[in-house]
């Protein structure tokens, strides 16, 4: 495959280039990228191509970025076909995100609809992709935006068929309900019409579920188990459970067989209300059809009965599905620590913690909350500041330990939280008080605040602090450099991005 150029030699290389080849190893593939993101930026699409099959014959393998690189400017030269080849060379570790990153080009700023099509079909049909929602979105929108209504349809229903969920039903609706009245030839199949009411479920609109479900019955369509299993649960989100029991029996009732999904739906609908002396039926009619419980299933319990304090049929639950072989995850440990902590049962909460560690599962922010949350209702504010500094602490762990202290009417304990906030919020600050420290910063030093603050995009500090950085010969390093070199492109700064670029050169 060609590179974008014309039909003569490669137009000359920068002057740059020559100098970084006799460099020999310094010379990384990293280098070269930042290269090429300016010269993409500039629209250099010639420079960028030969920039890259020089780099290549030199022996500096391709990134997963210079792929993405190389393609971009191939999109931008209308040609997605051969956009959607070059990035097919990148590894599938990589993949999707670089497909997400180049169809997000083709849409952005009201790009050329066919081009986009064109790359998605690539993505999709050619290379198996599995794109994100936001994707998908970003195609729609674009479509829309060029009164494309036949191919945002066609894209639409492609997103139904691969279960994609956009996270804004409502968005989703408006969009089904406008192509519903503008076109009188309009009807949607049954994954379309799935999709339809696991968004009216989402948005609480129960009251539209049901009067969907007769129209299609008037039209004569027959739902299946997964119809039923989001308007099932669409009810028992809202604590309706009368009305997703009642829609769960006309499923069976009607032939259609319920799936483990179905019955942990209305497992977990019911002990989220706390209903689990109803779940011990399910369970029973789950065996005689043979649908096993999973994972899920029995999270939904353990859950259920904690929120009825009944902690020793949760364990009972946990240590039968332990003696089955099944792993329990972290998910299921922090609802029983939780329930502990509530309890004030600190020492049985401790020793959960401890049987995790054993077990090499490891222990989220959520979990330790839980703890920490535990020990400042218990007065332990103190032991609660102790596990917070060993974790990444979150708003709750702050908001928790500074209720605690302040229920102790301890003032210093509240300042010494604050001022904690700050130093994780404020790396500038926290860099200005290393002197006072007895501190030397050194190169990770410089990289972890640079890289902080222009992704704050306080770029004019980072170029302070890189300026101090760059006084002190001791440091080479080109993770700095590219650091701020990215902050500069990305800020339309290019030419500052060359002399920095440049800087690096000089340096090896």
């Amino acid at each position: 495959m060609s590179l974008p150029g014309g039909n003569g030699e490669p137009p000359p290389l920068p002057p740059l280039f020559p100098s970084l080849i006799k460099l020999g190893r310094a010379v990384t593939a990293r280098n070269v990228d930042h290269l090429l993101t300016v010269l993409l930026r500039r629209r250099r699409h010639r420079l960028l191509a030969a920039l890259a099959s020089q780099a290549l014959a030199n022996a500096i393998a391709p990134t997963p970025r210079t792929h993405l690189l190389v393609a971009s400017a191939l999109l931008d030269s209308a040609r997605p076909r051969d956009a959607a080849q070059r990035l097919a060379l990148a590894s599938r570790t990589a993949s999707r995100r670089l497909w997400d990153a180049l169809l997000r080009r083709a849409c952005a700023g009201g790009g050329d609809p066919c081009h986009a099509l064109e790359l998605l079909s690539a993505a999709i049909e050619d290379h198996g992709m599995v794109l994100s929602p936001s994707t998908y979105r970003d195609m729609v929108v674009l479509l829309c935006a060029h009164g494309e209504v036949d191919c945002t349809l066609r894209v639409f229903d492609l997103m139904t068929r691969r279960g994609v969920r956009t996270g804004k039903a409502g968005a989703g609706l408006d969009f089904y309900e406008k192509v519903k009245s503008q076109f009188s030839g309009f009807d949607p199949g049954l994954v379309t019409l799935t999709s339809v009411v696991h968004a009216l479920g989402l948005e609480g609109r129960t009251g539209e579920m049901a009067e969907l479900m007769r129209e299609m019955e008037c039209k004569g369509m027959n739902a299946d188990a997964v119809f039923y299993g989001s308007m099932i649960h669409g009810y028992m989100s809202r604590g309706f459970l009368m009305e997703g029991l009642r829609e769960h029996r006309s499923m069976l009732e009607k032939g259609i067989e319920a799936d483990v999904t179905n019955y942990t739906t209305v497992i977990d609908g019911l002990c989220r209300e706390g209903s689990v002396e109803k779940v011990m039926g399910f369970l029973d009619e789950m065996e005689r059809v043979d649908a096993k419980p999973n994972l899920i299933t029995y999270t939904s319990l353990v859950g259920g009965f904690c929120k009825r304090d009944r902690l020793e049929d949760a364990f009972s639950i946990v240590r039968k599905l332990e003696q089955t072989g099944v792993v329990v995850d972290e998910y299921v440990y922090s609802i029983l620590i939780d329930s502990l902590c509530k309890m004030e049962d600190l020492d049985r909460a401790f020793s959960l913690l401890t049987e995790m560690e054993n077990k090499g599962i490891k222990a989220s922010i959520i979990t330790y909350n839980a703890i920490i949350n535990g020990l400042c209702k218990a007065g332990h504010t103190e032991k609660a500041l102790e596990i917070s500094e060993g974790v990444a602490a979150d708003n709750f762990t702050y908001s928790t330990l500074l209720h605690g202290y302040i229920k102790r009417g301890d003032i210093t304990g509240v300042m010494a939280i604050k001022d904690r906030r700050l130093k994780v919020n404020d790396a500038w600050s926290l860099f200005h008080k290393m002197p006072e420290m007895g501190l030397r910063p050194n190169t990770i030093t410089y990289h972890t605040i640079i890289d902080k603050l222009c992704k704050a995009e306080e770029v004019d500090k980072a170029l302070e602090l890189f300026d101090e950085y760059r006084k002190d010969s001791g440091f080479s390093t080109a993770v700095v450099h590219e650091c701020l070199t990215k902050a500069l492109c990305n800020g339309g700064k290019v030419d500052m991005a060359d002399q920095i670029f440049y800087d690096l050169v000089q340096k090896k």
